[in-house]
């Protein structure tokens, strides 16, 4: 037989039917809900994506469960269910990722209380010297991610087993911390750097403009106001407006300036809402949106691109690259844009004199790209932050006004 060759974390499709999904989640006890958790999550008639490691966990838990005298009714399902899992992970030859014999796996800081220190070392004893088992009270250990593996997968195998409350209950405990701290720390995530170097990439676009407006910008950890500031300056605006983000069909704003006075109106509060709170743990992309000045109408794509550790010297937030210079403020959003654009080309146009005396030249075709040194969006009052952007890409110094012949063209 054919085996393909993956690592323990690498995930696999297990196909379920409806009442095996059900023997899993209600009819047999299984403390774990971190080993539950994907199946709980994915939907009915869909595939579950599990790690080889867990599906084997998983195994051993049902098989476990079809040795218990309650469990005699169920024992000859249960036992068909565990050769399905088995058979599947026949298919695959697990091989450890072998560690670089000059490069030291890193370790990570991870709490665990005494009662559950003191349960670990009982299983792993080599560990107990560094378990601090004499120190009361919680204490962090540092461990690496494969230590943590090998702490989660003794625990389970402990558990099923443990006639003990007191004993079940600590083991319970350190897999749900041991299980978040992998979480937390596995490869790509954004908990393995630390929260004050931690820089967030994203990319942000206008919407139904072609070509494309676009800037990418790195910033450090702030709220998603001080966010909407960051893209204010990146794009040249001078925040005139209204704004709110929609993410995952939640509104975040201010509430005290968006609440439209309806009692279901559900806005969460900007200014309390970090980045960390909105981007996926794991550090995948994720995209949302930001809307501003909602007479003109504008909509931005804004892509979370992942996070990467601050350089030694480097001030942040910085603009990396974009193309293409920014809309006027209260131009008239996506049609009015175009038209102004148009008038602006042609000299000739009924209203080009008009409209260079509004707003000034106009570089259509602005290329942003940062240069070493080049410090065009630098953390300071916002005030000195644009005027900075503005000198650096000659994007002209001063606001402009709103010309009052000019009626702005809402989109909505």
């Amino acid at each position: 037989m054919h085996r393909q060759f993956a690592s323990p974390t690498d995930k696999v499709i297990v196909h379920l039917t409806n009442a095996e999904r059900k023997l899993i989640l209600q009819d047999i006890f299984i403390f774990d809900v971190h080993l539950l958790r994907p199946l709980a999550d994915t939907p009915r008639e869909q595939p579950v994506e599990i790690s080889l490691d867990d599906l084997d966990d998983l195994a051993n838990y049902i098989e476990s469960k079809s040795q218990l005298d309650f469990n005699k009714h169920l024992k000859p399902t249960l036992q068909q269910l565990v050769q399905k899992l088995r058979d599947l992970l026949k298919t695959y030859a697990i091989e450890v990722p072998k560690q670089d014999k000059e490069a030291t796996e890193p370790s990570f800081p991870v709490s665990y209380s005494a009662s559950q220190r003191r349960a670990i070392a009982e299983r792993i004893p080599e560990l107990s010297e560094r378990l601090r088992l004499q120190e009361p009270n919680a204490r962090v250990v540092q461990f690496t991610l494969t230590e943590l593996r090998q702490i989660k997968k003794e625990a389970r195998r402990a558990v099923v087993s443990e006639c003990s409350g007191m004993q079940r209950n600590s083991l319970c405990t350190v897999i749900e911390a041991t299980c978040e701290a992998l979480e937390k720390y596995q490869p790509g995530s954004i908990g393995r750097i630390r929260s004050s170097k931690r820089v967030y990439q994203l990319r942000i676009g206008i919407v139904d403009i072609s070509p494309e407006i676009w800037r990418r910008i790195q910033i450090k950890e702030c709220t998603l106001d001080r966010l909407h500031e960051h893209i204010q300056l990146a794009f040249g605006w001078w925040n005139y407006h209204l704004h709110q983000f929609l993410i995952d069909d939640q509104r975040y704003g201010d509430p005290r300036i968006l609440d439209d006075g309806f009692e279901d109106c559900n806005i969460v509060d900007s200014s309390a809402t970090k980045l960390s709170d909105i981007v996926p743990k794991d550090g995948k992309r994720f995209q949302f949106k930001y809307e501003y000045d909602f007479g003109d109408g504008w909509e931005f794509e804004t892509l979370f691109e992942g996070c990467l550790e601050a350089k030694s010297g480097e001030r942040y937030p910085i603009c990396l690259e974009g193309e293409r210079a920014c809309p006027p403020e209260d131009v008239g959003g996506v049609p009015g844009y175009y038209e102004y654009c148009e008038a602006m080309a042609d000299p000739k146009h009924e209203e080009h004199e008009e409209l260079l005396g509004w707003r000034g030249p106009y570089l259509q075709c602005l290329s942003v790209r940062r240069r070493p040194g080049n410090r065009s969006c630098q953390s300071g009052a916002s005030a000195t932050m644009m005027i900075l952007f503005k000198q650096a890409f000659n994007l002209g110094g001063a606001p402009c006004r709103r010309r009052e012949s000019l009626q702005p063209r809402s989109s909505q």
